[in-house]
């Protein structure tokens, strides 16, 4: 959606919007019911998708599944409808979020893919880096760690072409932490120390704000990278400094692959203590938030610890809960499936709808440019060519030719057989012009205009002479004209360099005395043209 496009009021609604969904600001809903309002009097169906996506990006911050769901199918359908190619991407983006962190990798994968090209198809590269930090997060849980690497690094490379911006600095760096864990996961420690070091250098010379959203990540590389090395003390250092950030983080559920695999590294380092701490500190976070594909996994590292620690009383407490968590989920992934095969059913059937409208436009178009009997385009069309063109200052010819003795020929042999030759004529000209790259029409009963483009004066001359001769092989037979016993034709040509749109027409104008006077004159086995030069400086025509 192009913001410019809009009144001052709606751009200040559009900017409230997305500044209040980094706050989650209240207001961040009633700024956007305000942009729905706008978009359905305006019938304005590319606003309509931003204001539901906005609207469901809240809900999805807030968590609130049964809000944000509908909402983005609404978006869907209001992008595809207005071809919102930009829009599409990034809901498409987040619907494979959704689906990713409810663990139907599938969808998911399938979703990032479909956002993927809609971003490459209008070389959106800010969505492209996105969507490839996004695959690369589902690799990585399915343990393919170099596809995993290859696609944060193909996000950290476009992200970092952007060097001034700062938001796009710090996705940077936030995905060089991302890229030292994964180095890691493939035991390449001197990646993984490259990585903390650049984080590092760039935290020590940054303002606090952008020091404590980068802290985070950091940490988490810090503390694995430690206990890769086996330096214990460095871990707990490490360790207390992240339970602390993690307490203030709010979207706490997106980081549970993060803590799970921390949890294992301190596991198998035999370093209960520092698990069972971990463990602790983020319960409440991640068990508040109820998304049941989080506590299922959350649930599963308890049950862990307390089968490896042998508390078989805590155990069984967290297993039961972990076998509703498991319905639950197997409920709700079920929903996950149904809402987006009913998505996909939508989208269809939006989709099939535009192709029947655009089959119709495609049809109602063909019959206003397409000359009815001929099939080749018509007065209509040629007008268009001319005045859409863009030929300008570049060598240009315009003829325009008829049938010699046509009213004759009519007259004889009758109207049927009339038609029958304007169609073997027309085809043989569109034949020529498909050859040669031009443009033909038929300009009005057996008169037709051929616009030559790019010719210098004597390749023009060979292909006129071409076209009397085309015409001619045809040997459709006509006793009754003067200058032969088959039909022929005759051509005016005017040819130079317009230095306008306007200049176009002279050419179509000089081009029909030409005509008019070549048959004036015309006799058997003459010259069937004339080439006439357009004067660009004085506007006047010279042989």
């Amino acid at each position: 959606m192009d913001k410019n496009k809009y009144s001052k009021e709606i751009q200040n609604l559009i900017d409230n919007v997305l500044k209040g969904l980094n706050t989650l600001a209240p207001d961040t809903l009633k700024y956007a019911n305000k942009l729905l309002k706008i978009a359905n009097n305006l019938n304005d169906d590319s606003l309509r998708s931003f204001a539901y996506y906005n609207k469901a990006l809240y809900y999805y911050f807030k968590a609130e599944i049964s809000s944000y769901r509908p909402l983005i199918k609404k978006a869907a359908y209001y992008a595809l409808k207005s071809d919102d190619q930009m829009s599409l991407s990034r809901i498409y983006n987040f619907i494979a979020v959704d689906t990713h962190n409810n663990g139907c990798f599938d969808i998911a994968f399938n979703y990032y893919i479909l956002a993927y090209n809609y971003a490459q198809s209008i070389n959106d590269e800010d969505s492209m880096a996105i969507i490839e930090s996004n695959l690369g997060r589902l690799y990585l849980e399915l343990n393919e760690y170099q596809l995993s690497r290859k696609y944060i690094r193909n996000s950290i490379k476009k992200f970092s072409k952007e060097k001034k911006l700062q938001n796009y600095i710090e996705t940077t760096y936030f995905l060089k932490a991302n890229d030292g864990i994964i180095s890691l996961m493939l035991n390449d420690i001197k990646a993984a120390e490259k990585s903390l070091k650049s984080v590092d250098a760039y935290i020590k010379k940054s303002k606090k704000d952008i020091n404590d959203r980068l802290h985070l990540p950091r940490e988490l590389l810090a503390t694995r990278l430690a206990l890769k090395k086996n330096n214990k003390n460095t871990v707990r250092k490490e360790l207390n400094i992240l339970i602390e950030l993690l307490k203030k983080e709010q979207l706490i559920q997106e980081l549970i692959d993060d803590i799970s695999g921390l949890y294992h590294d301190l596991m198998n380092h035999n370093m209960k203590k520092e698990a069972k701490l971990l463990i602790d500190s983020t319960d409440k976070a991640f068990m508040s938030k109820g998304i049941t594909y989080v506590n299922e996994q959350f649930l599963e590292l308890k049950a862990n610890y307390y089968e490896s620690t042998k508390d078989n009383k805590n155990l069984f407490k967290v297993l039961k809960e972990q076998y509703k968590q498991n319905i639950k989920l197997r409920n709700e992934q079920q929903e996950m499936y149904a809402h987006a095969v009913s998505l996909i059913s939508l989208l269809d059937g939006l989709r099939e709808e535009q192709n029947k409208v655009r089959n119709e436009n495609e049809a109602l178009k063909q019959i206003s440019e397409i000359d009815a009997l001929t099939g080749i385009a018509n007065r209509f069309k040629m007008n268009q060519v001319l005045n859409n063109s863009n030929y300008e200052n570049k060598a240009l010819a315009i003829g325009i030719l008829d049938i010699d003795y046509f009213k004759e020929y009519n007259d004889n042999y009758g109207h049927q057989q009339g038609d029958k030759c304007l169609i073997k004529v027309a085809k043989e000209l569109s034949k020529i012009a498909k050859n040669y790259n031009l443009f033909c029409a038929r300009y009005g009963g057996d008169e037709f205009v051929i616009v030559y483009e790019g010719l210098k004066v004597k390749e023009l001359e060979e292909v006129v002479k071409l076209v009397h001769e085309k015409v001619l092989k045809l040997k459709i037979k006509h006793e009754h004209s003067a200058i032969s016993n088959y039909v022929t034709i005759s051509q005016g040509v005017c040819y130079g360099t317009p230095e306008n749109k306007a200049a176009l027409w002279a050419f179509l104008g000089v081009a029909d005395e030409e005509l008019y006077a070549i048959k004036k004159s015309r006799k058997a086995n003459a010259k069937s043209y004339r080439l006439m030069k357009y004067k660009t400086k004085k506007g006047a025509v010279t042989k």
